[in-house]
């Protein structure tokens, strides 16, 4: 985004860390902890199932 849309480095900052949090809980809740997530919405399903692949 820095690049191409030419936004400040707080914006940037700000929306990397807005993609990067979720998927961490992810792995720190399935993962290390064994307790399983609700499922959400349907459209981000696929996006867990890839990181289902990736814990197993």
């Amino acid at each position: 985004m820095r690049f191409l849309g030419r936004h400040g480095i707080p914006l940037t900052l700000t929306l990397t860390i807005s993609l990067v949090t979720p998927i961490a809980m992810f792995f720190f809740f399935e993962g290390a902890m064994m307790i399983p997530m609700p499922q959400g919405m349907r459209f981000t399903q696929p996006v867990f199932d890839l990181l289902y692949d990736i814990l197993c």
